[in-house]
């Protein structure tokens, strides 16, 4: 028999101010049953947290991950079925559907809050947990990339959508043929639809090594170029840049090279906070319902 879980995922933003996070746990709630349970990031497995923190003390996320862990034990053990009824925190709440997820993924101050909710059908609590844990953190340790670039991505967004370009913009679009296709975030299409008029893409390059920078900088050089062969090449691409950290000559020679190849090849590229040049790329001049907001 599956039953139906409230599930969260856990979001770990040290500076707010940025609104870039990591996914480090998982959540899940069943009401009928009263059944808590949770799973987290473990300390020794922090690899996306460094990569897009690189300057954040690692024992201070590190002390942070065992509060939640703590937190979230707690949690657990007040809501067992046989003690949630008798706990004035939650005892208003036990006969009203979904009070009690509600009240514990409520927005909070901190470190810690929770991005992403939903409900979805599992046989059982291991069984939910496993899902969402594969799902929101295992899929991304082998690839920090792929948590870093989400939140380029979603800080892009935030900029379009501020000066009202977002919506002029589809998502997450498939580029190129049915034998060879590629995925850029934003892209607008010319008005019959037919034809990608500007694409986004952002692109970390603030990697471990100058090999690192190379080959993903290639990797996506390459994916155009056969964009290009195919006649499915957007007519502006802008790839937004997260670069190395300074100081470190030979990464930083890497991602001057491959910057110049992209430009080489009519690419245009932007540091990624580079608010005001991702907007003059993104503008769409023709269509006057899209102009930006005043100030």
């Amino acid at each position: 028999m599956n039953y139906a879980f409230d599930y969260a995922t856990i979001g770990f933003r040290p500076y707010a101010e940025t609104g870039e996070f990591v996914t480090v746990g998982v959540l899940a709630y069943q009401n009928e049953t009263r059944q808590f349970g949770f799973r987290l990031l473990t300390a020794n497995r922090c690899a996306r947290v460094n990569g897009l923190f690189p300057k954040l003390d690692r024992q201070l996320f590190r002390t942070v991950l065992e509060h939640l862990q703590l937190e979230m034990t707690g949690l657990q053990k007040t809501l067992t079925p046989a003690d949630a009824a008798g706990v004035p925190f939650f005892q208003t709440m036990v006969d009203e559907p979904n009070a009690i997820f509600q009240a514990i993924t409520s927005p909070r101050e901190g470190l810690f809050f929770f991005p992403k909710k939903g409900r979805r059908l599992a046989e059982d609590m291991e069984a939910i947990l496993a899902d969402l844990k594969y799902k929101f953190i295992d899929q991304n340790l082998s690839d920090p990339n792929r948590a870093i670039e989400s939140n380029m991505t979603r800080s892009i967004r935030a900029i379009l959508k501020k000066e009202r370009i977002l919506r002029a913009y589809q998502e997450n679009v498939k580029l190129g043929t049915p034998e060879f296709q590629v995925t850029f975030p934003l892209v607008h299409f010319h008005p019959d639809g037919t034809r990608a008029d500007r694409a986004i893409r952002p692109l970390n390059l603030n990697l471990e090594t100058s090999s690192d920078i190379y080959n993903h900088g290639d990797e996506w050089a390459q994916r155009i170029r056969r964009l290009q062969r195919l006649g499915q090449r957007p007519d502006r691409c802008l790839i937004a840049l997260k670069q190395p950290d300074a100081g470190d000559e030979l990464r930083t020679k890497a991602f001057e090279a491959i910057r110049q190849e992209f430009e080489d090849m009519e690419i245009e590229t932007a540091d990624e906070q580079d608010a005001a040049r991702i907007v003059n790329f993104s503008r769409i001049p023709e269509e006057k319902s899209f102009r930006l907001a005043a100030g």
